[in-house]
């Protein structure tokens, strides 16, 4: 399958990063093409922990044969003359029906390479009022298109394999063997607690949701207040937020001091508007194209 995102330039690209995580911890091999340098500390964290299944080279050593369509290749940042060469869209053509996925991320895409693609996201920078540093302090990722998880998993990575403790803290999936959660367990640095009761299908004060949304809040704050990680991934509280788990002016009032933190990440759809000027960023995933509405349920190490 073929994987679009839209993606500025300018914009610190976290979601490969997050991809290869839940891939790799179900054992897939992925291979990640990148501007030079690619010998930065995640990709050295990664390949030291899964040296048998995940390589990362430039574009000066990019070959088409590298690329086989029952592997997971993450492109990032594709040379114009390699979009414009026939025998590169014939390649991408070979996922159409084969075992493997192929994502490309960039600023945009010809029409020809959406045609072929299955999902289409687009990333979009609602608001960046932080100073020059490409890495925002406090951010809000949401949006009805895929790879919110992904980006702030990948965030996460990043800062652990620069020596930063770090945590996705999940206020809505339940304890399972997800990818990312499998693959945390081989890295340092990085923890991945899953404290939800699933998607929420009952409502209301009391329900199961809430007080898990609840527990999770408050181990947050507990962690928060011994100083244990540098950067901290609250995952899907948006959601929590949305149905009132978690009390929107705690949330606000965490936000306006964040010393002890190099980095937080709100994610999840449904974020509230209120909470937008608490923040350095704004980041929005828009659904252009989703294999869902085709009937193509999702499958393990590419979504969970």
């Amino acid at each position: 399958m073929l994987q679009l995102f839209k993606i500025p330039k300018e914009l610190r690209n976290f979601l490969p990063y997050g991809m290869a995580l839940r891939a790799l911890g179900h054992g897939f091999r992925v291979t990640l093409f990148g501007e030079e340098p690619v010998s930065g500390s995640t990709h050295r964290y990664l390949e030291e922990a899964f040296p048998e299944l995940f390589r990362s080279y430039s574009w000066s050593e990019f070959q088409m044969e590298r690329i086989k369509p029952d592997g997971i290749y993450l492109l990032e940042n594709i040379p114009p003359n390699l979009l414009g060469d026939p025998s590169f869209l014939d390649l991408i053509r070979s996922f159409r029906t084969s075992s493997g996925e192929l994502v490309l991320f960039g600023k945009d895409w010809k029409a020809e390479f959406q045609e072929e693609a299955e999902l289409i996201t687009e990333v979009v920078q609602i608001r960046n009022s932080h100073d020059p540093n490409p890495l925002a302090q406090t951010e809000i990722v949401t949006g009805n298109g895929k790879g919110k998880t992904t980006y702030a998993l990948g965030e996460a990575l990043y800062h652990a394999s620069k020596g930063i403790r770090s945590l996705c803290l999940q206020f809505i999936k339940s304890p399972k063997e997800y990818g990312e959660i499998k693959a945390a367990k081989s890295l340092g640095n990085l923890e991945i607690r899953s404290m939800g009761k699933g998607f929420p299908s009952e409502m209301g004060t009391g329900s199961v949701h809430e007080r898990a949304a609840k527990n999770a809040w408050g181990y947050f704050l507990s962690t928060m207040n011994k100083g244990v990680y540098g950067f901290v991934v609250l995952d899907e509280i948006n959601i929590a937020l949305k149905y009132a788990y978690v009390d929107i002016g705690e949330v606000k009032g965490l936000l306006t001091d964040l010393k002890k933190f190099k980095g937080l990440a709100l994610t999840g759809r449904y974020a509230d508007g209120s909470l937008y000027p608490y923040v350095d960023q704004i980041l929005e995933m828009r659904e252009i194209k989703h294999p869902y509405h085709k009937g193509i349920k999702a499958r393990r190490g590419i979504e969970f």
